[in-house]
């Protein structure tokens, strides 16, 4: 019963992630100019990041596509880790965009916080 309730959670997250980038896109990609990553992969990346987020809820709903989904989570966790990294290593100040114009902040410890529980969740209950 936990289990599916995080899956829900998860779900919903990475729902309502992906579709508040696609309405603040030119906002999501500025997170990316703030990393210092070079417009035409901005261009790439900023639209790719906002699919696979929705690509993922989707798959999330059905028994058969849920490991396609978790991989996806997984590869989206671990490039959100990179992001975090890159700035705290570079010291820039980043516009986190995390949920797109939902919630204005910057990179820090809740953006890890954010990051490491799904993971923990994934590992502890074998979502």
């Amino acid at each position: 019963m936990l289990a599916s309730f995080l899956q829900s959670l998860l779900l919903v997250t990475f729902l309502v992630s992906g579709v508040a980038k696609l309405f603040g896109l030119e906002d999501f990609m500025k997170t990316f100019e703030q990393l210092e990553i070079q417009t035409p992969l901005v261009r790439l990346l900023a639209p790719m990041v906002m699919l696979l987020e929705i690509i993922a809820a989707i798959l999330l709903i059905m028994p058969q596509t849920q490991m396609y989904a978790y991989m996806i989570v997984i590869f989206l966790l671990a490039c959100f880790s990179w992001s975090v990294y890159r700035a705290y290593t570079r010291q820039l100040k980043v516009a986190c965009n995390c949920f797109g114009n939902l919630q204005q902040e910057t990179f820090g410890w809740n953006t890890l916080v954010r990051i490491a529980l799904p993971l923990k969740f994934h590992s502890k209950f074998g979502m």
